[in-house]
This record gives structure tokens, C-alpha cells and sequence, in this order.
């Protein structure tokens, strides 16, 4: 677990604060450099979907700055064996489920590890999920050949995973249906969240470097959770090894390709599942 946690003490990082009038928040600089960076220059940054954009700043402030389930972890927990904060990402769409911090990371890991299982077999149990993780784990894909396309095709497998799960999360919070309109705790607290990030959308800045991109942006420093009342990501609420797989696996793609211009450029060189298999046998021959 030392390689992922050297991997991810390198992820969004903050910079510096920002002191604002008596009227406005502080404001937390972030800046890092894209994993898979060489993959995104293949869309150009001016033309992100402003969809990814903002949730990717939701993303972040959930899993850097305020997070209504999970204890944060910072760089230094990480390292010394803590569940990368990127995980905490899903921790808002169960707001008003009643389930527990632990039943809630397990809900996380085990929609991962049947997602990880699936691929597996599709693949003839041949490796590729262990490939997959080395892929993520490094932010890195090769550029030329059979294996450019088997990374591509990784790419493409964790951003459908990404889609299935906030997909699916986001009908899981319970819904209030003795209102007059049907409320959710969950779409509540997410929707707050984007009141407070989306007017930072303009700090968006990209930058080309010789291996892609480097990212930075602003989000506002603003805690509506209370300290007390959250519980510390560990990797002992896993009971099996396979949850701990799904629970790493969730946090990666997190972390590593639920950048909004990683999103968005996966988005718009999207390849069906079969396409894919044909690609990479048709190269193979």
C-alpha cells in the first residue's frame, strides 16, 4: 500500500490561503499536475463540458475541504496508512440514508469490487484488473502499440465505472414522499455544495506542460460539518481483501481520472465496451 500512498501524497495539494473581506470566505489555492495528462491533450481545456467542471470542483471541496461523513484525511495520514481522500468523494449522496460511516464505505467497496469482478471475467481472468490498478496507481498509459490501446481501453473501463456509480448513487438517498414534493436529504446537501464551488468555476486554469497539463483553481474555505460527528477513513472497515481492492480502486478512479478535462476527454473519445475488445484483438493479431 506504500506505492499508492507515495502516489496520492502528490495529488491535489493545497497552496496557499487566501484572506477575503469579513463578508467572504477564505479561499484555498490548489494546483497539481493531471495524471494521464498526455491522454487529455487530446481535447482542448477551453472546450470542457461546464458539467465536468463543476463537478469536479464539488469533487474536490468534498474530498479536500468539508465532507458530511468521513474525517479527512491529510497528506501525513496517507502516508502513514489512511484511505486516500479522494474515497470520501461518495460520502455525500448518502446523506439521509441513516446508513453508518462503515456501511457506507462498504456500499462504496463492494459496488467497486463487483465492478472489478465483472471486468475480470469479461477478460477471462487473464490479469487485466491487476493491470488496470498498476495503470491507475502510476497516472501514466503508454503511448504507442498493443499496449496504448489496452491502457486506452482502462481508461474507458474506470470512466464507465464512474458513471455507473454516481449514477446509481445518485438514487439511493431515501426521498421524503409525506411532502408535498418528494425531498432529498442528499440532492440537498450536493446542491448547497455547488452554490458555494460553481461561482469558483472561473479560477479553472490549465496549463501545457511537456507531459500534459497542470491544474490549478480556487474553492471557498467553508466547513458545514461537525468535527465530532465524523468518523476517520480506515482500511480495517473492510473485512475482506476484495473490499479493500474495490475500496482502493473507487479511491483511484477518484483521484485519478474524475478530473473534469480526463472526464471530458474520455467523454468525447468514447469507445463502446465491444469496440474495444475489437480494437485490441485486431491489433494483436
Amino acid at each position: 500500500m506504500s506505492d499508492l500512498l507515495r502516489e496520492t501524497s502528490a495529488d491535489i495539494a493545497p497552496h496557499e490561503e487566501v484572506p477575503q473581506s469579513e463578508d467572504e470566505h477564505h479561499v484555498i489555492e490548489f494546483r497539481r499536475v493531471l495524471p494521464f495528462g498526455r491522454f487529455a491533450r487530446q481535447v482542448p481545456p477551453s472546450g470542457i463540458d461546464s458539467n465536468y467542471l463543476l463537478a469536479g470542483l464539488a469533487a474536490a471541496f468534498t474530498s479536500h475541504i468539508d465532507n458530511p461523513i468521513f474525517k479527512l484525511p491529510t497528506q501525513e495520514d496517507e502516508r502513514a496508512g489512511a484511505i486516500p481522500a479522494a474515497f470520501a468523494m461518495y460520502a455525500p449522496y448518502y446523506v439521509g440514508t441513516g446508513l453508518s460511516s462503515e456501511q457506507i464505505a462498504n456500499d462504496v467497496a463492494m459496488q467497486a469490487a463487483l465492478y472489478l469482478k465483472t471486468l475480470d471475467a469479461q477478460h477471462g481472468h487473464d490479469g487485466y484488473v491487476g493491470r488496470m490498478l498498476s495503470v491507475l496507481r502510476s497516472g501514466r498509459v503508454a503511448q504507442h502499440g498493443l499496449q496504448a490501446i489496452e491502457d486506452r481501453n482502462i481508461l474507458l473501463d474506470i470512466h464507465d465505472f464512474m458513471f455507473t456509480i454516481t449514477n446509481r448513487l445518485r438514487h439511493v438517498a431515501l426521498l421524503n414522499t409525506g411532502e408535498t414534493h418528494p425531498y432529498s436529504a442528499a440532492n440537498a446537501y450536493r446542491t448547497v455544495t455547488h452554490d458555494m464551488v460553481d461561482p469558483y468555476a472561473d479560477t479553472v486554469v490549465y496549463q501545457a506542460t511537456p507531459d500534459g497539463y497542470s491544474e490549478r483553481f480556487e474553492l471557498p474555505d467553508f466547513t458545514r460539518s461537525d468535527p465530532a460527528r465524523l468518523v476517520a477513513l480506515g482500511w480495517d472497515f473492510f473485512d475482506t481483501k476484495s473490499l479493500r481492492i474495490g475500496a482502493e480502486f473507487a479511491a483511484l478512479a477518484a483521484e485519478k481520472v474524475g478530473d473534469p478535462l480526463i472526464r471530458y476527454a474520455l467523454s468525447e473519445h468514447y469507445i463502446p465496451p465491444y469496440m474495444r475488445t475489437r480494437d485490441y484483438l485486431l491489433a494483436a493479431r
